[in-house]
């Protein structure tokens, strides 16, 4: 598992970054070298058996084992379903929970032909790529190249398997959410799917309170696309936290 500043120190919370589907840890790097408090940056793609709880068996390993004091989870697309999990078991720990571009954790339907680009997309770079620039907004060459090469990395098996886990949900999501941490959503003005009623009614409604954020000429990678824009988010959110721990 990479990562990056592990631990912190009591006095401020550590953020813990979770990244979404066919991505690994680095596509927080941009973000977490612009906040001032320690992070940990996940590797899912680590996971042997792929699945919802599995995911939040590794990251709760982490916040257990290697991370002090209070906790901010930040994830991304299925890195949303994945946090939520992990601030039901440790609510005592959790205390923010950032949600960007957050995949339903009850799962969601999508078109045919998008399904099963997905689900069979594993080793196939063209078939990724077209994926990637349909959800994007604002991905210059540099970075879809990055993104690919995490993608690409991944077995065809460990991709089905994933994309099976996060589209099929997990029974958590069929009621509002447990968790118990202020909660902050962040969507990216020109993502395709996390938008609409999708949004109002699988997303803001199972999260009474939440507050909603809107980047601007992003898609579905808000923290790949325009990165300032989410560390200026994210520092607002993080910064307006309770401390719980001394």
């Amino acid at each position: 598992m990479n990562q990056s500043a592990s631990t912190g120190n009591g006095e401020q919370p550590t953020i813990v970054f979770i990244h979404g589907f066919l991505d690994d840890g680095h596509t927080w790097d941009e973000v977490a070298g612009g906040l001032p408090w320690p992070s940990a940056q996940v590797e899912l793609g680590e996971v042997p058996s792929p699945n919802l709880d599995a995911f939040a068996d590794q990251v709760t390993a982490l916040v257990d084992d290697e991370v002090t004091g209070d906790v901010v989870l930040v994830g991304q697309s299925m890195g949303c379903q994945v946090a939520e999990l992990v601030s039901v078991r440790r609510p005592e720990r959790v205390v923010g929970l950032a949600l960007l571009a957050p995949v339903p954790l009850g799962g969601m339907s999508l078109p045919a032909e998008m399904t099963a680009a997905l689900r069979s997309c594993g080793g196939q770079p063209e078939v990724q790529r077209g994926i990637r620039t349909q959800l994007s907004a604002n991905l210059p060459e540099d970075k879809m190249a990055r993104l690919l090469d995490s993608g690409l990395r991944l077995t065809p098996a460990h991709v089905t398997a994933t994309f099976e886990a996060w589209s099929g949900g997990h029974p958590e999501g069929s009621a509002p959410t447990r968790a118990v941490a202020p909660v902050e959503i962040v969507v990216g003005g020109s993502d395709p799917v996390i938008r609409g009623e999708l949004l109002d009614n699988l997303i803001m409604a199972r999260f009474p309170g939440a507050t909603l954020v809107t980047i601007p000429s992003s898609g579905h990678w808000p923290q790949v696309e325009q990165p300032e824009r989410v560390v200026d988010t994210l520092s607002r959110f993080v910064g307006s936290l309770p401390i719980r721990s001394t």
